[in-house]
């Protein structure tokens, strides 16, 4: 049930407000009764949190109007409401669910029937939106502790899907080779694809591989990993002096000893990132479906 604890009713006819209240707390809600609307204005701001029933004909003003009062005092984005309305105006109805009604209910024979029916799939649908709001936040968390991770890694690090070509995040490394999240990858490299949005042939999901890359005038080692049909991340240290160092038959063993070391740290992050990315594509899926 919702975090909300009280139905306000708001009907200027006195037997029928205690009449709805009735039939809702006969359903097990917590209810309580304006017959303006400057009381259900008085109450909904000084009470607890409520879902509000208002009628749109009161006798000091609209149901547009409370809502207009509530929204300038609350320090909320939205009110939680239910239009009520007579029949033959439908369009004035639609006209609020436009302006933030989470639904509206036509009195007609059978409304106080299906009252509770309504007001419990409102707040259901309040507790979704909720469930939403609070899982982004914690994604949007997820996301800058990973990106702070990936930041604090002193070899080039990037996350992209390989067909779009969108660059989901990379970290300060890899921003000075213009490698930059959130864009999609317009690199060439001799006129050639950019050789950072190009996973090796070799690579499967769920596999490594490793490959060599040349651009920004070094020699790169990347490491390419797959975290599912259209995500990879790619790790790339720079070799051009140990190259440089083979090449002229100077310290091979300190240079083979230094690039161990350099590969064995890539390996131990590798394992901890991956699991939070994964993570995050998966809480990316939940929230996507939820919403649609």
């Amino acid at each position: 049930m919702s975090n909300l604890s009280n139905i306000l009713v708001t009907e200027d006819d006195a037997v029928l407000n205690n009449l709805m209240q009735k039939v809702l707390q006969r359903e097990g809600f917590d209810t309580e009764g304006a017959l303006s609307g400057a009381e259900a204005i008085d109450k909904f701001s000084n009470g607890r949190d409520s879902l509000l029933l208002i009628d749109y004909g009161l006798p000091d003003m609209t149901g547009e109007d409370v809502i207009a009062a509530l929204s300038e005092k609350s320090t909320s984005s939205s009110i939680p409401f239910v239009l009520v309305t007579g029949m033959g105006n439908e369009s004035i109805a639609v006209d609020m669910m436009k302006r933030g009604a989470m639904d509206y209910i036509i009195k007609d024979d059978v409304f106080i029937e299906e009252l509770p029916v309504k007001v419990r799939s409102v707040l259901a649908a309040l507790d979704q939106e909720k469930d939403i709001e609070e899982e982004e936040v914690l994604l949007q968390t997820k996301s800058y502790f990973n990106q702070v991770l990936l930041d604090s890694m002193p070899y080039i690090a990037i996350i992209l899907n390989p067909v779009t070509k969108e660059i989901i995040a990379s970290n300060r490394a890899a921003e000075q080779i213009r490698v930059v999240s959130g864009v999609n990858c317009l690199i060439t490299s001799g006129g050639n694809m950019c050789p950072w949005c190009t996973p090796p042939d070799s690579l499967e999901k769920g596999a490594e591989s490793d490959s060599v890359i040349e651009d920004a005038g070094k020699l790169w080692n990347a490491k390419w990993m797959a975290i599912d049909d259209n995500m990879y991340m790619v790790f790339a240290v720079d070799i051009t002096d140990y190259k440089h160092m083979f090449k002229k038959g100077k310290s091979q063993k300190k240079a083979l000893k230094d690039l161990s070391t350099v590969a064995d740290g890539i390996d131990s992050n590798l394992s901890g990132l991956k699991d939070n990315l994964n993570k995050l594509a998966n809480s990316l899926l939940q929230i996507k479906d939820r919403s649609e």
